[in-house]
């Protein structure tokens, strides 16, 4: 199922869609049972699959709509990212092995939740308290 849903998601991305939609409602938003319609042993690789292809949004209102009780996925995800880069004093490289991945796969995530604004004005912030309530802020928004 792994190898047919990662060529699902580059040459028929709706299909990919409504197959995790189709596990998420049949899980009742459990993202663990869901991962298992798939084959998988963890929810890990439904995330890559959920964030390649920019699913989060329509995740949480989907988890809302049919009244699961769901944490959302991208402000957990921001939130991370912004405490990492804080952390960090900006440096990518560092607050990318704070996080336990790749430089490649943080500038991704960054690009993906439109993070490089809040990025950019937390490492010009002088004082690392009001970057540190720059990113809470960003973590409840």
């Amino acid at each position: 199922m792994l190898s047919l849903m990662g060529a699902l998601i580059h040459t028929d991305p709706e299909n990919a869609k409504q197959r995790i939609r189709d596990a998420l409602i049949a899980a009742k938003g459990d993202r663990n049972e869901a991962a298992k319609a798939f084959g998988l042993t963890s929810p890990r690789s439904l995330y890559r699959w959920i964030e390649r292809l920019g699913m989060w949004p329509e995740v949480d209102a989907l988890m809302s709509e049919h009244g699961f009780a769901m944490l959302p996925g991208p402000p957990r995800t921001r939130a991370k990212i912004l405490a990492a880069i804080v952390k960090t004093g900006g440096d990518r490289a560092r607050a990318a092995r704070h996080l336990g991945v790749k430089l490649a796969t943080l500038e991704r995530r960054i690009e993906t939740l439109n993070l490089e604004g809040d990025v950019v004005r937390m490492t010009q912030t002088e004082g690392a308290g009001s970057a540190e309530a720059e990113a809470e802020g960003a973590s409840n928004g």
